[in-house]
Formats: C-alpha cells, sequence, structure tokens
C-alpha cells in the first residue's frame, strides 16, 4: 500500500523527496518480509531435520529389536530405501509444505481483508474465487496422491527385482537364467517409469489449470477496476492497491500446489516411514512348549523343518514375543527376555552369520566397540582365527564384508564366535551350525566351537545328531517338546 501510495504520488507530480516516507515504509516492509522468511526456512530446516534424525532412530532401533519381522513384512531393499532415500525425501517435504500450507490460509486471508478494505467489489471477487480453487486442489491432490502411493510401490517392486537379481546372480548365471531375470529388472523399471511420466502428466496439468483460474480473477478484478475507472467511480490510488495485492494473494496458492506435487514422494516416503516404525515385534505361539534352560546348561533343539526350532530361539534372543508356552533361559522369562539387560547377554549365530562391510577389527568389536586389540587377538585365537588374520594383507585392519575379501563359510561362522568372545556374551544361540557347509568344514567349526562352551549357556538348533550328541540335554519337538537327558 505504501508503494502505490508513491507511486501515485509521483503520477500526480509530487516531488520523489514527499514521498520518501513513502518508498521507506515499502523497504522496511520489504526487508522484515525477506527476513521473517529466512527465519521461517532456518526454523523448518531444523524442525524437519530433528523430526528425521528421530524417526531414523526410531525405525534404528526397531530394526534392532524386531529387525526379521520388518525385514519379513516390508523387504530388505524397502527397509533401506527407507532409511536412507526415504529420510530424505519426508524431510524435504516437512521443510517445504508445512510452512507453504500455513501460508496457504495466513496469507489469502489478510491480503483479502486489505483488498476489501479498498474495494468491495475486487473482494467480492477474489474471495469467490478462493473456494473454487481449494476445491480443485483437493481434487487433484487426490489424483495425484493415489499416483504418488502407487509410484512408491513401483520403486519398492523395483527395488526388491534389483536385489534379487544381486543375491542370486551367481545361481542364476548357473542356470543359465541371468538373462531372463534381466528382462524382469527392465520390465519392472520400465513399470515404474510409466509411473512417474503419468504423476508427472497430472502435477504440470494441474499447474497450468491453476494458472488459468489466477490468472482469471486476476483479470476479472483489472477489467472491472478499468470499468469504474473510466465511469469515474474508482480512484486511482484504491485501483493499483488492489492490483498489487491480487497478484500476491494467489501466490501461495500456485506456490502450494507446485511444492505439494514435487513433495508427494516425500510425504509417501513418511507415511511408510511411520508405518515401518508402528510395526509390532513378531508373537510367536508355541502352546505346548514347556522349556527351560539352566544356567551354563548345553541344550539342542532338534525336530523336523518348520517344527518352531529357530522361532524358539528368536524368542530366547528376545527377538521374538511369547504368545502361547513356556520359555525359560537361565531363570529369565516372559518379557524379561526382550530387555536390554538380557540382550547384551546373548549372542545369536544364525545359519549365515553376516559379515558387515569393515574391517576385520571392527567385525570382531561390534559387540564391544571399546575392545583393544589384545582382546581381539586372544579372540581369534580362540576360534583359530589368528593365523588367518596374520595372513591378510593389513592384518585386522584388512576390509570384509562388501566391496573387501570375502570369508568362507567356515570363517565366518569362527568370526561370529569371536565377537561373541570379545563382547562378552555368555549365553550362545546356534541356528543350525554348519548346516551350509562342507563335510570338512562342519567338523573344524564343531571342533572350534565345542570347547569354547564351557562356563557358557548354549542351545542349538540342529538336525545333525552329532550336535546333539554334545549337548547335556536334547529338546525334541517332535515328540511333543519332549525333554531327554544325554
Amino acid at each position: 500500500m505504501a508503494l502505490s501510495h508513491a507511486i501515485v504520488g509521483v503520477w500526480g507530480g509530487a516531488p520523489l523527496s514527499v514521498e520518501l516516507a513513502a518508498v521507506g515504509v515499502f523497504a522496511a516492509c520489504f526487508v522484515a518480509r525477506s527476513a521473517v522468511r529466512a527465519w521461517e526456512e532456518a526454523r523448518m530446516e531444523a524442525y524437519a531435520h530433528r523430526c528425521v534424525v528421530g524417526l531414523r532412530a526410531q525405525l534404528a532401533e526397531k530394526l534392532y529389536d524386531a529387525g526379521g519381522s520388518l525385514v519379513g513384512r516390508f523387504g530388505s531393499a524397502d527397509v533401506v530405501c527407507g532409511l536412507v532415500d526415504g529420510c530424505l525425501k519426508a524431510e524435504a517435504y516437512l521443510r517445504r509444505t508445512v510452512p507453504k500450507a500455513v501460508s496457504l490460509v495466513v496469507v489469502p486471508l489478510v491480503l483479502c481483508i486489505a483488498v476489501f478494505s479498498q474495494d468491495v467489489v475486487s473482494g467480492a471477487i477474489v474471495l469467490t474465487c478462493y473456494p473454487f480453487i481449494i476445491a480443485f486442489m483437493r481434487l487433484i491432490g487426490y489424483t495425484a496422491k493415489d499416483e504418488s502411493a502407487r509410484r512408491h510401490d513401483g520403486f519398492v517392486e523395483m527395488s526388491s527385482h534389483f536385489m534379487d537379481a544381486l543375491r542370486g546372480m551367481g545361481t542364476l548365471r548357473a542356470f543359465g537364467m541371468a538373462k531372463l531375470y534381466a528382462a524382469t529388472v527392465y520390465a519392472a523399471s520400465e513399470r515404474y517409469r510409466e509411473m512417474v511420466m503419468k504423476t508427472l502428466r497430472i502435477a504440470q496439468l494441474s499447474g497450468a489449470v491453476l494458472d488459468v483460474f489466477a490468472t482469471c480473477g486476476l483479470a476479472a478484478v483489472a477489467i472491472m477496476l478499468g470499468f469504474r475507472m473510466v465511469e469515474g467511480s474508482m480512484a486511482f490510488l484504491p485501483a493499483l492497491t488492489v492490483l498489487m495485492l491480487v497478484p500476491e494473494y494467489f501466490t501461495p496458492i500456485k506456490s502450494y500446489a507446485s511444492d505439494y506435487h514435487a513433495s508427494l514422494d516425500g510425504k509417501s516416503a513418511l507415511a511408510h516411514l511411520a508405518d515401518m516404525a508402528r510395526r509390532g515385534r513378531d508373537t510367536v505361539f508355541l502352546p505346548s512348549a514347556r522349556v527351560s534352560v539352566a544356567e551354563g546348561a548345553k541344550v539342542a533343539l532338534v525336530g523336523a523343518s518348520g517344527s518352531g526350532k529357530s522361532s524358539l530361539l528368536d524368542v530366547m534372543s528376545g527377538a521374538s514375543d511369547l504368545g502361547e508356552g513356556e520359555v525359560s533361559v537361565c531363570g529369565v522369562a516372559g518379557e524379561a527376555l526382550a530387555s536390554p539387560q538380557w540382550r547384551r547377554r546373548v549372542a545369536y549365530i544364525p545359519q549365515h552369520p553376516y559379515v558387515l562391510a569393515g574391517t576385520l577389527r571392527e567385525n570382531v568389536m561390534l559387540y564391544a566397540p571399546d575392545a583393544g586389540d589384545e582382546a581381539v587377538w586372544d579372540a581369534l585365537e580362540s576360534v583359530a582365527l589368528a593365523d588367518f588374520a596374520r595372513s591378510l594383507p593389513h592384518g585386522l585392519d584388512c576390509a570384509l564384508g562388501a566391496g573387501g575379501r570375502a570369508l568362507s563359510g567356515g570363517e565366518a561362522h569362527r568370526l561370529a564366535l569371536a565377537r561373541a568372545i570379545v563382547g562378552g556374551r555368555d549365553v550362545w544361540l546356534l541356528d543350525e551350525p554348519g548346516s551350509s557347509l562342507d563335510v570338512q568344514t562342519q567338523a573344524e567349526v564343531r571342533e572350534a566351537v565345542l570347547p569354547l562352551m564351557e562356563g557358557r549357556t548354549v542351545v542349538v538348533a540342529t538336525h545333525d545328531e552329532r550336535w546333539a550328541a554334545a549337548m547335556d540335554e536334547v529338546v525334541s519337538i517332535d515328540a511333543g517338546w519332549e525333554v531327554r537327558h544325554g
């Protein structure tokens, strides 16, 4: 309003010095608005970053607490993409959309009052345009939201295909199926491309229509002002003020619409991350199970595949809750099996122990990051990996895992045991140790593990009678959870 007053004054022949005050007011308002926007962006950036960091930490904790159920429900590719790319998209959504949603309500309301104060007819025109634009935005928004959700599902499908191809590349090549599977990955990527292009078409169409609405609204105001100025019923100052305010009236609407479509990926990612974070732990139902493992006992779980051996180990490790049945380990039962204190005592060694993408030292020190090299070497000596470590090009600093040196199945099992020793874990849960190894390597792993069981509580789920024969007790699941003393 100050700027229009200065322009009208200069147009009427007033000296520029007389209008300097009005120009100064306009400059002060312009600087203040820029400062408020900069402060708002800084605050929203900090808020979005804080929210996403908290959500990522919550999801990481959920992965540690119930990682198996999360990966089983969503897939490893989806979980990894959510933790990395999804969090970045969610942060961009919070940073850009939330303040513009506030501006969508506050700015048009304030400017509408200002327009009414200058001209009732122009105020009625812009007030009439607003609900129609909002209704149209909602209709387009629903369509774009559905397309965005489908596009996210397509992205997950494409990522899962690619992950499966990487994992099974050796098998696919061995059976001559690599090219055939590559065609399925390509088909998934093409479906995702088509989804992206469809969403972009909707976004471009909605943006164009909103521009048309805003232009028509501004044109209606300008035409009415022009007619009344010709008639002499409208002064130049209020007419110019209204013409300057009306474009600002429609700007938040267009800005929100453009950013809404640009941030739909972030909204879908945020909803998906929240769904992951709400995912509860798996509950295992073993109604007939009555298993009690005493402190220092060596117990073998035997039974057919699918009978519940691995599920029972999940309960003992605290990764799953027990819905029915009774399970006790070292006097710990029920909800106490999921407590951090208990989980710090447990080392769960699966059939295929995971080798981290890091150095040998970092892999061994997984449970105890502050352990020294002496403890690492002692653990490697205990599991007969010290000579192997000395033979590596960089010793304990040799890179393992992805991008580093690969380990054999037996080496990976002994590395997992070294982790448990360094971490001071006194309860060992082994799921089918050596089941994927050849006979000689199985014997080597068994020779390395059995002497280390002294003084520790050990539960082994196995089909191998040689492992069962080495235990103090055998729980036969096929026989109704019958306990036999070995």
